[in-house]
Order: C-alpha cells, then sequence, then structure tokens
C-alpha cells in the first residue's frame, strides 16, 4: 500500500473474480475456480484492474508448470503479472519501481 499510494491493494482475491474462463466448460472453469491471487492492484475509483502481484514461496520452485499456466490465463486476461520470491520480500522501492516500469502509464488502465 506504501508503495502504490495511487491504487487500491486487494489481497488474496480469488482468480474467477478477475478472470472468466474461455468457455463455458467445467473443466475452463475448474481451472480458476479454486485458485487465489496474492494481490490484485486496482484503480480507485473505478477498481480496474492494473495489475496482479504474485509471491513465490518454496513451492513455486517445484510447481513452475502452474506458475506457468496461472501466467497464461492472468496475460490472456489482458492484465500484468508481478512476481517476488517470498523468501526475500522487496522494499517499498522495489515495488514502486518495477509497478512503474511494468504498468506503463500508457495503458488504458491506468
Amino acid at each position: 500500500v506504501k508503495a502504490l499510494p495511487h491504487h487500491v491493494v486487494f489481497p488474496q482475491v480469488a482468480m474467477s473474480a478477475i478472470v472468466a474462463p474461455a468457455s463455458r466448460d467445467q473443466s475452463a472453469f475448474n481451472q480458476i475456480s479454486q485458485k487465489r491471487l496474492d494481490f490484485v492492484i486496482c484503480t480507485p475509483g473505478s477498481l480496474a484492474v492494473v495489475a496482479v502481484i504474485e509471491l513465490d514461496d518454496a513451492s513455486h520452485d517445484s510447481d513452475q508448470d502452474a506458475d506457468r499456466q496461472r501466467a497464461q490465463v492472468i496475460n490472456a486476461a489482458g492484465y500484468h503479472i508481478l512476481r517476488w520470491d517470498a523468501r526475500r520480500m522487496p522494499s517499498v522501492e522495489e515495488i514502486t519501481m518495477k509497478f512503474a516500469n511494468t504498468v506503463r502509464m500508457s495503458d488504458p488502465a491506468t
């Protein structure tokens, strides 16, 4: 919140709250229904999603396929993903810089 004072930060958001399955097929819904996003960054007022922040812990070392699938779904929905290793949390300045470099002001969502 300190790093992104001009945005609204929501923790632990259900992926299905911001991503719709590609088809009405139950298996497509099942791919996203139980997944949580660590943080969703939104614009104030409209609450348009600007980016998703994911914290990678030791479990991500062994399940990189799941991370790739998650990233594909989020990117296909048009959202930016910022990732950090949870074992070495970034400073406020690092978050601000990475966000600014990843989410350009020219993007419609910002």
